[in-house]
């Protein structure tokens, strides 16, 4: 690949074996009438399946995939902080690697993004998400809302495209939880929403167990605010994890 790529699509990858190809197909068919000059970049964040070998597969035919493989689990955010670090693309697109967010929305998400804006993220017409999980999502975002004093929609992902310019700004943010709509706004960039459509998981059930929401969602509450948070900042003192990097990479696969 001459020259750094046009546009890089960052995929966490937790126990979707059966999805994988599908959507490189999908995802290579949306992305190439904007350019054939884009990387593929799939984090193997330690689930179930062999996500690993399929990766390894794809990067043999198509030397644009890019596979890094996770020390251990460290949920899908921290796993897309691992791609975002790595991409080298003037746009980074970030989506779910179970097809629930569609890669046809991609084109949709350049073109606006095209129109002069730097964060164009998608917002979910219609969930269609277990419900505990969207319950679950709109007591975390209204906690959010509460700690951070801004504005957080439920119906938002991370489902979208980030100029390079973005990018590099929140890389410069000092280490913390990974969430990338909200460090978008810590680094004074305004989010432009497009709405998306959001298709049923077609297989298997998420990852996200009841606890590793709540984990996440602590963590993500505890280095949001911008006042004292006692409860949480309890929480964040007990988080074995703190202090220690947020991935460690321990192979890559990428073809030249």
């Amino acid at each position: 690949m001459a020259g750094n790529p046009d546009m890089s699509i960052v995929v966490p990858v937790y126990g979707s074996d059966i999805t994988l190809m599908p959507l490189y197909c999908r995802t290579v068919a949306a992305v190439s009438p904007i350019s054939e000059n884009f990387e593929f970049i799939l984090i193997d964040d330690c689930g179930p399946g062999k996500p690993w070998e399929i990766i390894g597969a794809m990067a043999k035919k198509d030397s644009r995939v890019i596979g890094l493989k996770l020390a251990k689990n460290v949920g899908q955010h921290n796993a897309i902080k691992a791609g975002v670090d790595v991409a080298h693309g003037q746009w980074v697109v970030v989506m779910d690697c179970d097809l629930q967010d569609r890669p046809e929305e991609i084109p949709r998400f350049w073109g606006k993004a095209q129109e002069g804006y730097n964060v164009v993220i998608g917002r979910r017409v219609e969930r269609r998400d277990e419900t505990i999980k969207r319950i679950f999502s709109y007591i975390f975002h209204g906690l959010l809302k509460w700690v951070t004093r801004q504005n957080s929609d439920a119906a938002q992902s991370n489902f979208g495209i980030y100029s390079r310019q973005v990018i590099d700004k929140i890389k410069k943010l000092p280490e913390q939880s990974f969430y990338l709509p909200l460090l978008v706004r810590r680094a004074g960039f305004d989010v432009i929403p497009l709405d998306v459509e959001h298709d049923k998981r077609p297989y298997g059930k998420s990852g996200y167990t009841f606890s590793r929401r709540l984990s996440l969602a602590v963590d993500i509450l505890a280095s949001s605010g911008d006042h004292p948070l006692k409860m949480f900042s309890l929480f964040r003192f007990f988080n074995a994890s703190r202090g220690k990097p947020l991935y460690v990479v321990t192979d890559q696969i990428r073809m030249t």
